[in-house]
């Protein structure tokens, strides 16, 4: 026997019936829909505003707190960044106290020390009977300058003494000039400085003439050439002179000295010399463009400084 599915199809009685029973569920909900009072409407609707309202505030209040909240923090974060900056703060004007106090420490060690060195030095040149010139007094360098111009010493050895009389002149002018002196003394002071450099390095010159007019006595027995080092605390003065013009001849080295030179091949079969002029002092700046502008405007300053004080003293 096989079984079946089918829909069950209601009968007409059936149907009629369930319609009754829908119709007369709407026609109820609307009766008891019809019999809700305008008061009660009212009511509902006051009530259902309330709620509303209730709701609008509760979310005002929350969103208020959580304001309120947020800046609280933000003003006890501010609080301890100020706290912060405001120990960082001491403590960097503490370090600041601190390092016044061991710059005024310094500075008034230098002060005594340099004075110290002034007086020193003043006694020095006072006590020192080795015939050497005053630099402060102008009638005395002046007559040093003009006798070591005119003399016409050239061997090496003593211009190379000469010159360490110089440095030693310029430097006590230095030391003159560092205590600030009258813009005229000051002027006098830089010019009898440069004076000295130019005689120093003219009479350099000169005495590398003079050796260089003696080459061929003095000419290396291996290399036919002449070469020749001469130096003492102040100067190391190298010279070669090209004599056996070997075309193969590439460069020399003064192995006593530790200084040298490479020679161009086209060179290598001229009348030339090379020398090596090292000094343990500057004999350069005085010639360039710069020290001279500097120079001339310390100058000025000097000269504004005197003018300021007759002002102030008026």
């Amino acid at each position: 026997m096989r079984s079946s599915s089918f829909l069950k199809i209601p009968s007409a009685s059936s149907t009629l019936a369930l319609s009754f029973i829908i119709a007369d569920t709407l026609h109820s909900a609307k009766k008891k829909k019809g019999n809700i009072s305008k008061a009660e409407r009212e009511r509902l609707q006051r009530e259902a505003d309330e709620q509303r309202l209730r709701e609008e505030e509760e979310a005002r209040l929350i969103a208020e707190r959580e304001e309120n909240e947020r800046l609280e923090r933000e003003r006890i974060e501010q609080e301890k960044q100020q706290l912060l900056e405001l120990k960082d703060r001491e403590r960097r004007e503490d370090e600041l106290n601190e390092l016044r106090h061991i710059l005024d420490e310094n500075h008034s060690a230098v002060t005594t020390w340099e004075s110290e060195c002034r007086n020193k030095a003043k006694w020095e040149r006072y006590m020192r009977c080795d015939g050497s010139p005053d630099p402060a007094v102008q009638p005395e360098i002046n007559s040093f300058i003009s006798l070591w111009r005119e003399d016409s010493e050239t061997q090496i050895q003593q211009v190379m003494k000469n010159c360490a009389l110089a440095l030693q002149l310029i430097d006590e002018l230095d030391f003159l000039l560092s205590e600030g002196p009258e813009p005229s003394t000051a002027q006098q002071y830089h010019e009898t400085v440069l004076c000295l450099q130019s005689i120093n390095l003219s009479k350099l010159n000169q005495a590398t003439e003079e050796l260089l007019k003696f080459a061929n006595s003095s000419s290396d027995i291996e290399s036919g050439n002449m070469q020749t080092v001469v130096q003492d605390d102040n100067i190391t003065l190298c010279l070669w002179a090209n004599l056996n013009k070997n075309p193969r001849f590439k460069g020399y080295r003064f192995e006593e000295v530790g200084l040298g030179f490479e020679l161009p091949k086209p060179l290598a079969v001229s009348d030339i010399a090379v020398r090596i002029l090292h000094t343990r002092y500057d004999h350069l700046s005085h010639h360039s463009e710069r020290e001279q502008v500097q120079r001339r405007r310390s100058m000025m300053e000097g000269h504004l400084r005197v003018l300021q004080r007759c002002k102030m003293g008026r």
